[in-house]
């Protein structure tokens, strides 16, 4: 009997840790260019809202921060584990030159069936305006666990 309550109560936080995939805050990191904290709020089950503070390892080192507006279509990949997501943002970067952009992000979430985990891989080109306009891209694999 010990071991059937167990089981249930196991499962039963299985099942809501599988829901707050698409739900709930998530945190974690990025790695590539830039480095650091990744952090995700779900609005709806198919809206996020992602930001990141992170660190440019580049020549010329620079702290970077982005909020991404982010639209997932579970549609476009065949295994439900993996869904497609893009959307609008913005970024500052701060450092020698200080530069102010919006972003577009294409990536690819994997949610994880057994833990509150996501990873993902974004690919994000950028459109600097201030002081003036330039063109780069940013990329990046990231992990995050949601709560």
């Amino acid at each position: 009997m010990r071991r059937f309550i167990s089981a249930i109560i196991l499962s039963t936080f299985l099942l809501g840790t599988l829901a707050a995939q698409t739900t709930g805050k998530g945190v974690g990191v990025i790695i590539g260019e830039p480095t650091g904290i990744s952090l995700k709020v779900w609005q709806t089950a198919t809206t996020a809202i992602d930001g990141g503070l992170a660190w440019s390892f580049g020549s010329n080192s620079k702290l970077h921060f982005h909020a991404d507006y982010l639209i997932h279509n579970k549609n476009v990949l065949k295994d439900p584990n993996y869904i497609f997501y893009y959307g609008p943002g913005v970024r500052l970067r701060m450092g020698d030159d200080n530069r102010l952009g919006v972003r577009g992000v294409l990536g690819v979430n994997y949610f994880f069936q057994s833990a509150p985990l996501d990873m993902f891989l974004e690919i994000v080109p950028i459109l600097d305006l201030l002081p003036g306009t330039y063109l780069s891209f940013n990329a990046g694999v990231g992990l995050r666990y949601f709560f």
